[in-house]
């Protein structure tokens, strides 16, 4: 049920909030969720194609002057949309009042943080010892501002799982992106380039969140139980700094101490591992929070939507990290050419993480729905910690062996394997769900997983022995190989998936909407 913009009083209810449950919530999720991840797999599509084009034009250097700023970037949007947001999504009912206030909250740190990015360019450029670092950091510093101005339009969105205008909004602005950037790169603008690419999606993404949403601001004004709200984010906001730590600790250490064009090869491997986990986790994330808050009073729902959510993850993403671990080198190859094959090592290098990284964002999506902020945030704390002896090992251990980049990749994999386990057991201890059902879940996709990447090894090791083939060939050779060999072996999981696409695809035909 929607509201209409303007008619509403400022103290009512907004959305159906917590009125979805049982087979409504069920229908809710899985429309969500197949709608999102069809658009989101288009898109990486799209952003893979942009890259290749993009690492042509614009060379590693150019990238790691632009990763250098990225991480105050992210550091100050913890402060804004995460934190806020999440209160908004979270909460089972929220009134226009209370959004207001939250809108011009965020607002106001939007602009503040922007000043403060533009301010750090001088010392960015200090520490990294690349002067080139304080335009690019005040010229980026805006898309903060940019960003705030849709921030509440999308929680509204995520809020009630209107997950078709979102994945529509997601999709074109990263085109618009891809194709200002590739316009300024051919007329040589560098590095501007990617400022240039940064600005188009958030500008797009915001106009598009506004057009999509109905709701609009009205003037800020003191409510009574905004504390509550305040507090709710603040938690979830101090959780963020330290997942900030842990996400970007390895491209700070790279970047101090190997300087912009290791940096940049780490980043876009670092990038390119990411791809799959975001595949799938980006458009679920929309769907896993608001869909676990409607379900947190009711456990049974909440453990069938927690196994679903793992049984889809393990899937995927088991035979993503086994196939991106034999095929790294040929992919960087094929991507970027020459100048980026020194980054495939490092990318097999981290491809490990991709077993575990999807669970740990999953993990932080019950902590929130279940209002248990504090418990987030010692996860949090921990998992931050270990990343940061880990890497840090990983960069002394490189060092030795004249690869920094390489010895971080490994640390940060290798921590994220050993802390997995502790990790994702706390939070299904939180949740009141047995690790024993989770790991049910994982046990065939993880043997089909590793049955395929014995498959790839052999083919490997025959296509080496009798025929040199072009890097995009033997690429393209081993995913059709790899792929099929997956499905045969775990064609009972997939049934089960397809499935539910089935099923999603009818309510679809029978509900559509914007």
């Amino acid at each position: 049920m929607m509201y209409e913009p303007g008619s509403e009083n400022s103290d009512a209810p907004l959305g159906s909030g917590g009125r979805l449950a049982g087979a409504a919530l069920d229908r809710a999720v899985r429309r969500g969720a197949g709608v999102a991840t069809t658009a989101h797999v288009a898109g990486q599509l799209l952003g893979l194609l942009i890259l290749a084009v993009l690492y042509r034009l614009i060379g590693p250097e150019q990238f790691g002057l632009v990763a250098m700023v990225l991480p105050v970037l992210a550091l100050v949007q913890i402060f804004t949309t995460p934190g806020i947001n999440v209160a908004t999504v979270q909460r089972a009912t929220i009134s226009h009042a209370e959004v207001s206030w939250l809108f011009w909250a965020n607002m106001a740190l939007s602009v503040g943080l922007g000043l403060f990015v533009a301010l750090m360019g001088y010392p960015l450029a200090w520490f990294f010892r690349r002067p080139e670092v304080t335009p690019i950091a005040v010229a980026l510093a805006g898309t903060l501002v940019v960003s705030g101005l849709g921030a509440q339009h999308r929680a509204l969105l995520e809020r009630e799982l209107r997950m078709v205008p979102l994945a529509k909004s997601r999709f074109i602005s990263q085109a618009a992106g891809g194709m200002v950037a590739i316009a300024v790169a051919l007329r040589g603008g560098g590095v501007w380039a990617l400022v240039a690419q940064h600005y188009a999606m958030a500008a797009v993404l915001t106009a598009l969140l506004w057009h999509y949403e109905p709701w609009r601001p009205t003037a800020p004004r003191r409510e009574r139980n905004m504390g509550h709200l305040v507090r709710f984010g603040g938690f979830f906001t101090a959780s963020g700094l330290l997942f900030f730590l842990a996400q970007y600790v390895d491209k700070i250490l790279v970047g101090w101490a190997a300087g912009a064009v290791a940096l940049g090869l780490y980043s876009q491997a670092f990038n390119l591992m990411t791809k799959p986990v975001y595949l799938l986790t980006t458009p679920l994330a929309s769907v896993m929070l608001p869909a676990f808050s409607r379900a947190a009073n009711d456990r049974d729902a909440l453990a069938r939507l927690l196994l679903a959510f793992s049984r889809m993850i393990g899937l995927l993403m088991m035979p993503a990290a086994v196939g991106l671990f034999l095929v790294a080198p040929e992919a960087m190859q094929t991507l970027g050419g020459e100048r980026w094959l020194s980054a495939g090592p490092v990318l097999r290098g981290l491809s490990l993480a991709i077993l575990v990284q999807a669970f740990v964002n999953m993990a932080g999506a019950v902590y929130t729905a279940l209002g248990r902020a504090g418990r987030l945030l010692l996860a949090a704390t921990a998992l931050a910690a270990c990343l940061v002896l880990g890497v840090s090992l990983g960069l002394y251990v490189g060092g030795k062996y004249g690869n920094m980049a390489l010895g971080v990749a490994w640390g940060y994999s290798i921590t994220m394997l050993v802390v997995a386990g502790p990790y994702m057991r706390t939070c299904f201890q939180t949740a009141r769900i047995s690790t024993r059902d989770w790991l049910r879940q994982l046990v065939r996709p993880a043997l089909a997983a590793a049955a395929m990447g014995v498959v790839l090894l052999a083919v490997r090791a025959t296509i080496e022995q009798t025929v040199r083939l072009p890097a995009p060939a033997f690429l393209a050779t081993q995913m059709v190989l790899g792929s099929a060999t997956y499905v045969v072996l775990a064609r009972g999981q997939i049934r089960w998936l397809l499935g539910q696409l089935r099923q999603l695809r009818a309510e679809i035909g029978g509900t559509a909407g914007p």
